[in-house]
């Protein structure tokens, strides 16, 4: 029997397969809400009122809910809430009492979810224009802009709404949402709140 030598598979030109590493991808997620101008100033849904005041978010963020409450069939006291970079913020207006009643109409905003309000429209009794009910529309936020309207929608109402919806919806266009509000509301004994109208900004998410 004839002697082969032993011959290196690399000398005679093979290729040894190593398996590859792993490779991990870095994605870069886009967690800051950046706000530039829009179409400002939108209708007002409801009533114009005897007096009104402007609330405005702070810098990078965008309205996402709204609480109301009354006292004595007046609605006297409401929070607008503000959310995006940083802390939550809270804006009230009017009475502190009678809380007891609150209704909250809010679309939770968070880094995985980020959202902001884009219509609201006011449900009010029908012989003294006194705010009776909310309804909120609102859309996603993502790298490209505010999304299209996938039908995030919120209502809360009281008796005394009896579907007397404003014909006015104060909306933003496409592509913006609100980031102020200006309230209607007529004096008296307690303030009551009549109408609303909206302020639009273009949002979209950045990394």
């Amino acid at each position: 029997m004839s002697f082969r030598p032993f011959v290196p598979l690399l000398a005679l030109g093979a290729v040894l397969a190593l398996p590859a590493a792993p490779v991990t991808a870095q994605l870069s997620q886009a967690t800051t809400l950046t706000v530039s101008s829009g179409s400002g100033w939108r209708s007002t849904t409801g009533h114009p009122g005897a007096r009104r005041t402007v609330i405005r978010a702070p810098a990078g963020k965008v309205l996402t809910g709204i609480d109301f409450w009354e006292r004595g069939d007046r609605p006297c006291g409401m929070v607008f809430r503000f959310q995006g970079n940083g802390r939550d913020s809270n804006e009230s207006w009017g009475c502190t009492g009678g809380q007891g009643d609150r209704l909250q109409t809010w679309f939770r905003y968070s880094s995985n979810a980020p959202r902001g309000v884009r219509q609201v429209r006011f449900c009010t009794r029908s012989n003294n224009n006194r705010m009776k009910g909310i309804r909120l529309r609102a859309a996603p936020i993502s790298v490209s802009g505010v999304g299209s309207d996938p039908g995030l929608f919120l209502e809360e109402t009281r008796p005394r709404c009896n579907n007397n919806w404003s014909s006015t919806v104060s909306g933003c266009p496409s592509g913006e949402v609100v980031t102020a509000v200006r309230l209607e509301y007529d004096t008296g004994s307690r303030n009551s709140a009549v109408g609303l109208a909206v302020f639009c900004s273009r949002a979209r998410m950045t990394s």
